[in-house]
This record gives structure tokens, C-alpha cells and sequence, in this order.
């Protein structure tokens, strides 16, 4: 029986927000706001289920106002499409034979224990749904009439602002028609200015010359630049070339991972400082290999990242970073293996097993 609650509690959650819509569209979510229940208190169930819907009807307003009501519908049937392609794909194949054929190949990388902690992971995830469930949780003095009143006139919004609904009532007039008619400008607006300076800076180094090292070294004054020449903060600048310099060459012997926790305690965001691979790392799957250990690990900036691409790093680079431990190569041409010793001459780099 307690099964059979928590699959009706799981179903009930999930119609909600198909609810919301529907009764919305027909302008009857406000039908029960003041019934006696209203003012029962809110259970922590509750309270996940509002933020859920709240979120979902945010979400499709964003990419109504972006793109328009009718390629958002768009959307969903296409992926149920795919899927139901790649479903039928999926029979027609030996699914299992190949399953077990990778999990046997991959025991030298893990395969299992990595599925062990993501078993792990479930149960723990299972256990925290199990607690949200539970209606003995109450939010304080929180009642429903403080929630879904709220998330009732939000969801209006979004339909009628996003032109999914006509205005009607009091939507017609008032601050409420000028916001319907403001806020899709303003989201428009803040898209385009965030992304509009990262779009310049790609378009930049598209068009751009690789700048030589002695350029960005002599460039104080004006500035300073990634080895591709994006500009970067002066301090920033020097602070990922003294972590190049004082903290990798103890990393020999360090993962993928462990760096990138390194680099993140040392205040280099992901987005902007990637660990970079001197020698070309030759699968992207793993992180195991020879290749992924801090002896050929530097920090490096995105999109010189991206520019070098499976080549191995010019030494020209490697100084310009400060990154004296790594291997490199003095060819002006794209060298894809650390094969042949006189590609990579480094000041201070040694060989490594």
C-alpha cells in the first residue's frame, strides 16, 4: 500500500503542471483559492511541487518570448519523434550482447566501480524523494493561499504575455497589460547584451593572427592577452602563469580531475581557464590516460584551447603561459603526436614515462 501511495503522490505531481496549463487556457486556475484548504499549512511536498511548476511555465516563457509559442510546441513533438525512431533502432540490434562487450573491455578503466557509485548515488537520490513525500513536513508558518495565489497570477502572466492566451478582465489595461507588453522586450534585451561581447570576442579571434609571445609580453601598458590574443585581466594573466609555474610541476602524478578541483580553489573559472593538454589527448571519453596526468596538464585559456585543437602545444605558447613543465614543439606546423623527442624541446620540461 505505501507503494501505491508514493506512485499516486509521483503521478499527481507531474499532472500538476499539465493542469496549471490547462486551466489556465480556460481561465479557471483561480477556481478553489478560496476554499477552506487554502489555508492548511504547506508541506515540503508542496512547496517543491509550486517551485517545479513555477519553473516550468518561467522556462517555456523564456524560449516563447526567444522564439515563438508555435516552435516551442514544435519542440516536444520532434523529440518524441526521435525517440521513438531511436527506440526501434534500439530493438533491432543486439542491445545486450554489445552492453556486456563494453562493460568487459572497460574493467581496466573502472567500468563497474563507476556504476557501483552511481547505484550509490540512486539510492541516496531515492531516499531524499522519499523524505519530500512525506506530508509530516510542514514549512513553517507558510499556508497554500502564500503559494499558489502567487504562482495562479504568474502563470497568467506568461500565457498572456508570451501570446499564448488573449488578455482578458483585468489583463486588459493597468500595469498588468504593461508588463504583458514590456517584460518579452526587456528578456530580449538582457539575452542579447549578455551574449552580444562573447559573440565579438569569438568573431575577434576568428578573424585574428595568432600574436606572438614577446607581443603580450610588451603589452602592459595597453593591456594583456591570451596567447590568441582575447584580452584577459593583467593580474588574472599572472596569477594563471605563477599557478603554471609554482603549482603543476608538484602535479606530475595528479588526474584530470584533481587539477580542475586545484584550479577552481585557485579562483580560475571552468568556463574561461580549461585544463589544457600540451601533448594532444587522445580520447575525450576517458580521463585515465597517460596524457590526462598533471605532467602534461596546464592551465590554458578556452579559446587558445580551442584554437590549438589535437595539436601538440607550441613552445611559443607554453612560455607565454608560464607552463616550463610541459612538452612543446618549436614547428610552426600542427604536430599531433609527442612521438619525436626534437618536437618538444622545452627549458625546463622532463621526460616522462
Amino acid at each position: 500500500m505505501p507503494t501505491n501511495l508514493t506512485r499516486r503522490r509521483k503521478c499527481i505531481f507531474f499532472l500538476k503542471i499539465e493542469l496549471a496549463s490547462i486551466m489556465a487556457s480556460r481561465g479557471s486556475i483561480d477556481v478553489g483559492l478560496d476554499e477552506e484548504g487554502m489555508r492548511d499549512p504547506v508541506v515540503l511536498r508542496g512547496l517543491v511541487q509550486c517551485i517545479a511548476i513555477g519553473s516550468f511555465f518561467a522556462l517555456r516563457y523564456l524560449l516563447d518570448v526567444l522564439l515563438t509559442p508555435h516552435a516551442v510546441e514544435a519542440i516536444p513533438y520532434q523529440v518524441m519523434t526521435l525517440t521513438q525512431h531511436a527506440w526501434v533502432a534500439v530493438w533491432c540490434m543486439p542491445v545486450l550482447p554489445i552492453v556486456l562487450l563494453y562493460c568487459w573491455s572497460s574493467l581496466e578503466r573502472g567500468m563497474f566501480s563507476l556504476l557501483a557509485r552511481y547505484v550509490l548515488r540512486f539510492w541516496i537520490l531515492r531516499s531524499l524523494v522519499a523524505k519530500l513525500m512525506d506530508d509530516q513536513i510542514i514549512i513553517g508558518n507558510l499556508r497554500k493561499v502564500h503559494i499558489w495565489v502567487p504562482l495562479q497570477w504568474f502563470v497568467t502572466f506568461t500565457r498572456i504575455s508570451s501570446g499564448r492566451e488573449k488578455p482578458s478582465g483585468e489583463w486588459r489595461g493597468g500595469i498588468r497589460w504593461v508588463l504583458c507588453h514590456t517584460i518579452p522586450w526587456i528578456v530580449r534585451y538582457s539575452v542579447f547584451s549578455a551574449t552580444w561581447s562573447t559573440l565579438r570576442i569569438i568573431q575577434r579571434c576568428d578573424n585574428d593572427p595568432v600574436i606572438p609571445s614577446a607581443l603580450h609580453v610588451g603589452a602592459q601598458d595597453q593591456g594583456c592577452f591570451s596567447f590568441t590574443g582575447v584580452p584577459v585581466p593583467c593580474e588574472e594573466l599572472e596569477r594563471v602563469r605563477r599557478f603554471n609555474r609554482e603549482i603543476m610541476p608538484t602535479m606530475g602524478d595528479s588526474g584530470y580531475r584533481a587539477v580542475r578541483r586545484t584550479m577552481n580553489g585557485h579562483r580560475f573559472p571552468g568556463h574561461v581557464w580549461h585544463v589544457g593538454h600540451a601533448c594532444p589527448d587522445p580520447s575525450k571519453e576517458y580521463t585515465s590516460n597517460d596524457e590526462d596526468f598533471g605532467w602534461n596538464l596546464f592551465a590554458q585559456h578556452a579559446v587558445d584551447n580551442l584554437k590549438l585543437g589535437h595539436c601538440l602545444v607550441s613552445c611559443a605558447e607554453a612560455e607565454h603561459m608560464g607552463a616550463d613543465h610541459v612538452r612543446c614543439t618549436h614547428s610552426d606546423r600542427c604536430v599531433t603526436t609527442c612521438d619525436t623527442v626534437s618536437l618538444w624541446q622545452s627549458s625546463s620540461a622532463t621526460t616522462h614515462p
